[in-house]
């Protein structure tokens, strides 16, 4: 029974461990934000990125329990928030993992990102009847964004992106959270978003 007991906080000390490592290694692979950097820089960090990715693809079970864990931290780099999320359901795509992804993916910053990346892994898990209600929120953020298909083939403003990201879900997530947000809202073109999400009931 002590040899047990040993073993176990043994194991536990090693976790948490390894714990602490990811979470390191995280604060530098991610100390940047790609809106604020050349192309160069960002080349040169795509290499990181890379590696990083390539470790968790080499380790999925313990790298998705770090990443379901440090995702729940919105303190950790907002790039990573994003990239984090994406690398987890590439690893792992349950209900839990997708929750966790939707969960951080709101708190990262747009800046850093292609408005059409960002659309299109919100849509994807709108389509699986996923409550996007908070990832899609946080267009309303940024009164220019916009999603571009391709050449002269269809563009979406702030308002149109917010309908397609909600619309494929259940009203029940994002109607009430909608109405709130509104009587809250002074900005004036997500107001217009907001009511055209409303009018399409």
């Amino acid at each position: 029974m002590l040899s047990l007991f040993i073993l176990l906080i043994t194991s536990a000390g090693f976790v948490a461990a390894q714990q602490a490592s990811i979470h390191a290694e995280i604060q530098q692979v991610y100390n940047f934000q790609p809106h604020l950097m050349s192309q160069q820089q960002m080349a040169q960090k795509s290499g990181v990125l890379d590696q990083f990715w390539t470790r968790a693809e080499e380790q999925p079970a313990f790298y998705v329990a770090a990443l379901l864990q440090e995702l729940g931290n919105f303190t950790n780099p907002p790039f990573f928030l994003y990239d984090g999320s994406i690398l987890l359901l590439s690893l792992s795509d349950t209900p839990a993992d997708r929750k966790a992804a939707l969960a951080a993916i709101s708190h990262c910053d747009l800046r850093d990102l292609r408005a059409t990346d960002y659309f299109l892994q919100v849509h994807h898990l709108a389509a699986l009847n996923e409550d996007t209600t908070a990832a899609a929120f946080h267009v309303l953020e940024q009164p220019d964004f916009k999603v571009v298909f391709g050449e002269h083939v269809l563009t979406l403003g702030q308002d149109y992106a917010l309908v397609y990201l909600l619309l494929p879900t259940d009203p029940n997530y994002w109607l009430g959270p909608a109405i709130t947000r509104l009587g809250m809202e002074r900005d004036q073109t997500a107001q217009q978003s907001l009511l055209l999400l409303l009018s399409r009931l």
